[in-house]
């Protein structure tokens, strides 16, 4: 009505935006984003050819290796689907915490005891800071935040820097030093020195109404860390180097060998660097395999296979 002439909210599996006159110059208008009801998996994103086998099984790889992984891009492409995939990467003994404001966006398996689902508001109560605050006090293996779009940034970050490894998704423009701006300034103003805990940032794409392309990837190499000699100065605390890992869609095979994620792997699982390069190429061929069965069976063979380690 007219007290209330502009309405942002949630209902079960959509969200919608509403606003009549004086606002709506042209007449009353109504946005209605549908979410996808179903829980999606890898499986689903190469049957969609919203990636390859080769760099989800790099993913699963950062997963494994716990890196700090943000997923961004414009609006609706994407970026809450693909983190809902890849979460699918995670063992289900690991104590997870999810932290949302759109609830319903993530489809996540909360039917298990060590995940537990937590909701942050803009609005008047408990906001996604709070409960990124929280969450730490849990003693979560992991963070997965729906998204980062003000002051929980500096909490996450610092949550990071204390050895609990997060994934999230933001809006941002293409190109690996973009986010690194955004995440410095108002509202997020993260810390220059805790920014070093970052590892990887994928990028999304919208090709068409109903598809979607992680377009590109790039790993951060940090001076602080002995990660990089030299590289582009942050705000005169650190330096950083990016290294492309994916590009238009495709793995950068030739990125491997140097992969900042497959070093990360090798180390914590205690294999050699050309081990971990099997790895990827063992579950390229599984992801390959499961793509060509059922979504149900599909979901059920990628968890046994992270179950068996």
């Amino acid at each position: 009505n007219e007290n209330t002439p502009i309405i942002d909210a949630q209902v079960e599996n959509a969200r919608v935006h509403a606003q009549i006159k004086p606002y709506a110059l042209s007449g009353a208008a109504a946005s209605i984003r549908f979410t996808n009801t179903k829980k999606v998996a890898a499986d689903y994103l190469i049957r969609n050819k919203t990636a390859s086998a080769e760099v989800l099984a790099y993913l699963w790889l950062a997963v494994d290796a716990e890196a700090n992984i943000i997923i961004a891009g414009a609006p609706a492409s994407g970026k809450t689907t693909l983190l809902s995939a890849i979460s699918s990467f995670i063992p289900k003994y690991q104590r997870v915490v999810t932290i949302e404001e759109d609830v319903n966006e993530l489809k996540i398996d909360y039917d298990i005891n060590n995940t537990v689902a937590l909701y942050g508001t803009r609005y008047n109560g408990t906001t996604t800071r709070d409960q990124v605050i929280n969450a730490l006090r849990m003693r979560p293996n992991r963070l997965i935040v729906g998204e980062l779009r003000g002051s929980e940034a500096k909490e996450l970050f610092s949550g990071a820097n204390l050895g609990i490894p997060f994934m999230t998704t933001m809006h941002s423009n293409p190109g690996a030093i973009d986010v690194i701006k955004k995440l410095l300034i108002k509202p997020m103003a993260v810390d220059p020195k805790a920014l070093s805990a970052l590892d990887l940032v994928i990028y999304m794409r919208q090709t068409g109404i109903r598809s979607r392309l992680v377009e590109s990837a790039y790993e951060y190499l940090w001076l602080n860390k002995a990660e990089s000699e030299s590289g582009m100065p942050i705000n005169g605390e650190n330096e950083v180097s990016t290294l492309t890992t994916v590009k238009n869609g495709m793995l950068e095979k030739s990125a491997m060998q140097g992969s900042k994620i497959i070093k990360m792997y090798a180390k914590k699982q205690g294999k050699s660097i050309k081990q971990a390069l099997n790895e990827l190429e063992k579950r390229t061929a599984f992801l390959s395999g499961v793509a060509t069965k059922s979504p149900e069976d599909a979901i059920a063979e990628i968890q046994k296979r992270i179950m068996m380690g």
